[in-house]
């Protein structure tokens, strides 16, 4: 049978995102699009809705409200390199257009031991639909800003997290703040509540896993400035 996707897209509005959609129904990869309307990604009730009205065999999820460009025959590819690694998850390099200007934006693999929350996967994820199902199934914490990341290192213990060395999309950038502004985001004490959560689950993964923890030289918290290691 011909593997197929099903596409999640977060929004602020339906109503603007209805062209991209119309756009990826015509694909003979994807089964539907869903527009997440004021559903915020991050958070496990917006998960749990994704896996109980996903079928395909994969899930495409969008991890921002912005719009994005696929590149010809890019989710038919993604769908060849799944099958053909049998990887839980999938990211890509890609473009980002910031103020009509489009550049390259490559990014790197993943390795075993790296616990950042703020790893940089880009906006799409390509996941495999039936771990996203256990996943939710597991899952017990009501999380509001950590469930994707809870997702990923997930997945991450139940098979490889797969680069995809290629530039198969084009997303819009929205924060036009330098990269040193960004990077300390998570020292604005609005954030606080989001860095607790992310630090639980990056505990439960560690704990999961069995390993321990190596600091590095950063001033960052716990999800952002250690690495791992298993116990022999």
């Amino acid at each position: 049978m011909y593997q197929k996707i099903d596409i999640f897209i977060p929004c602020s509005s339906a109503t603007a995102f209805e062209a991209l959609s119309e756009r990826l129904r015509k694909d003979q990869s994807v089964r539907k699009v869903f527009l997440l309307e004021g559903q915020p990604v991050t958070a496990m009730a917006t998960l749990r809705s994704i896996a109980e009205q996903a079928s395909a065999d994969y899930i495409l999820l969008s991890q921002k409200a912005t719009p994005f460009t696929l590149g010809k025959h890019s989710l038919e590819r993604l769908l060849g390199i799944a099958i053909d690694t049998g990887a839980t998850l999938l990211y890509s390099d890609h473009y980002t257009t910031t103020d009509g200007v489009r550049e390259q934006h490559p990014v790197i693999d993943y390795q075993e031991g790296s616990i950042r929350d703020d790893f940089d996967f880009g906006q799409l994820l390509l996941l495999k639909t039936s771990l996203v199902k256990d996943f939710v199934n597991e899952q017990k914490d009501d999380l509001a800003y950590a469930a994707v990341y809870a997702m990923r290192l997930y997945m991450q213990r139940h098979g490889e997290l797969f680069h995809v060395n290629e530039y198969l999309y084009t997303e819009e950038e929205l924060d036009n703040r330098k990269s040193g502004e960004k990077q300390f985001d998570y020292v604005n004490p609005r954030n606080r509540s989001m860095q607790i959560e992310m630090e639980r689950v990056a505990t439960e993964h560690i704990n999961a896993v069995g390993a321990k923890m190596r600091a590095m030289p950063s001033h960052r918290t716990l999800t952002s400035s250690c690495s791992l290691w298993k116990q022999r």
